[in-house]
């Protein structure tokens, strides 16, 4: 498994150390939490410190839990999207409707720190060795594309 993250809300199931399947936030030399990720070794994620202080709380056990305290699994938080989309499309018309998943969540942070802070920020936020497979994150939208031809004209 990888160390995937969205940014503030980090939507994968890295919380699982190797082998122990206990909660791996751990605390290091600096302030902002981290989460040890299973799969690489020494790999690990910043985490947001508000949704560690104010939603998460410092208290031991899975970092995403369901209402019982339990992991969540990542089918969990596809459920829990294609819920939230189904009451959004409800009220849009069939062309306005949206698509969303945990991957298109990915996309979109990736996207966003290579953006803000660079392709090495957002390759290392990925848990990529190479550079050779983030840029099928950071590709621009049609939308951003057509915004780009539209300025080169302006």
């Amino acid at each position: 498994m990888r160390c995937e993250t969205d940014g503030p809300l980090t939507l994968h199931n890295a919380e699982q150390r190797r082998g122990t399947g206990t909660s791996a936030v751990e605390s290091h030399t600096t302030s902002v939490p981290r989460l040890a990720c299973s799969g690489k070794p020494r790999l690990s994620c910043s985490l947001s410190d508000r949704y560690v202080r104010e939603i998460r709380g410092h208290a031991a056990g899975p970092l995403f839990q369901s209402k019982r305290g339990h992991r969540l699994a990542p089918q969990n938080i596809a459920d829990a999207l294609d819920g939230i989309v189904a009451q959004a499309n409800s009220r849009l018309s069939t062309q306005e409707q949206i698509r969303l998943t945990p991957h298109v969540l990915r996309h979109t942070a990736l996207r966003k720190m290579a953006e803000t802070k660079g392709i090495r920020y957002a390759q290392q936020m990925a848990g990529h060795a190479s550079t050779k497979y983030i840029w099928r994150y950071v590709q621009p939208s049609r939308s951003e594309m057509e915004d780009a031809v539209e300025e080169l004209f302006d």
